[in-house]
């Protein structure tokens, strides 16, 4: 949707800078200037023609995302487990996949149990951070679904024993400037740099708002939290192509909640 892409464009302009400062290479500088051209571009092409999804296809499309986060998990190596790619180009699963996962979950028959193995899977690998912003999400879309008041309270405890177990398990990854901490490097720059990098942020929140998603903003809302924290990557703003092909993929299924073309 082209009000979301224009959202994205300050935080995209505001993370070429960031890198600069931060000491990012300028091969990793091109890599974020491509991947987010070429994302728009797609999300802008895609979103001329609304999607349309069949109950089948919906869960169809839920289990892939399911299937596609599991798979970090079974390869070799040490933990976190949150990656799939070749060579020396990976991506991480989690943010590609769970914005547009968020997106489809509340016309699901099955988001609960989607729910459920998604953040398990995401205590495992383990990431607390994207466990947490996906579990609050999920209590958005049971607050809203037609399940009994038992179930839902029967998921949303699940939900919580997942995230509590993501957060036990250690993460041994520290902090990059400029990934997971762009808010520093901004404040370091100045007073109007970080505005500015606050504003940027805050845009692509205000408009899923705006356009009804608000699933979807909490997701990205928690995400933001903890990205200030300095314990995942910063999305738009920080390197990474991952996030940035997860929010053109939101956004290219996204539609305002009064006209959404849903079946």
């Amino acid at each position: 949707m082209n009000s979301l892409i224009l959202a994205a464009l300050p935080a995209f302009l505001g993370s070429l800078f960031l890198m600069h400062r931060g000491g990012a290479s300028p091969s990793q500088q091109l890599q974020q200037a491509v991947v987010f051209c070429v994302a728009a571009l797609a999300c802008a092409l895609l979103s001329r023609k609304p999607l349309t999804f069949t109950d089948k296809s919906r869960d169809r499309a839920l289990i892939v995302a399911a299937v596609l986060v599991v798979l970090p998990l079974l390869v070799p190596g040490a933990a976190p487990h949150r990656w799939l790619g070749a060579g020396g180009f990976r991506l991480y699963m989690a943010s590609v996949l769970l914005p547009g996962t968020v997106l489809l979950l509340p016309q699901a028959r099955s988001a609960w149990a989607a729910l459920l193995l998604l953040t398990a899977a995401l205590a495992d690998q383990p990431d607390a951070s994207q466990a947490t912003a996906f579990a609050l999400a999920g209590l958005v879309v049971l607050w809203r679904t037609p399940l009994s008041v038992l179930a839902r309270v029967g998921v949303g405890i699940a939900l919580a024993g997942a995230v509590t177990m993501a957060w036990l398990r250690p993460d041994p990854l520290e902090p990059v400037s400029y990934v997971e901490g762009v808010l520093v490097l901004a404040q370091e720059v100045g007073p109007l740099a970080l505005v500015f990098a606050l504003v940027a942020l805050a845009l692509p929140v205000a408009m899923l708002l705006r356009l009804g998603q608000v699933a979807v903003a909490v997701y990205y809302a928690a995400i933001l939290f903890f990205a200030y924290r300095q314990l995942t990557p910063m999305p738009l703003l920080g390197f990474g192509a991952g996030p940035i092909v997860g929010y053109f993929g939101m956004a290219s299924l996204c539609r305002p909640r009064k006209s959404a073309h849903w079946k």
